[in-house]
């Protein structure tokens, strides 16, 4: 997991990632059994996605 913030968390600034998203390119070491509902609909990357910056 990868938090970012400079503020109190606030449920309605949240985001995530696809973590089936090929873009990642994560091998993982097993295959992945299930996702939670919330897991399974953050959207994959976008064209125009350059990296994480703190």
């Amino acid at each position: 997991m990868l938090y970012f913030h400079t503020t109190a968390y606030q449920p309605g600034a949240e985001g995530g990632l696809n973590a089936q998203d090929p873009r990642l390119a994560i091998q993982w070491p097993l295959p992945v059994a299930g996702l939670s509902p919330r897991d399974a609909v953050h959207p994959l990357l976008g064209d125009d996605f350059t990296g994480v910056a703190p």
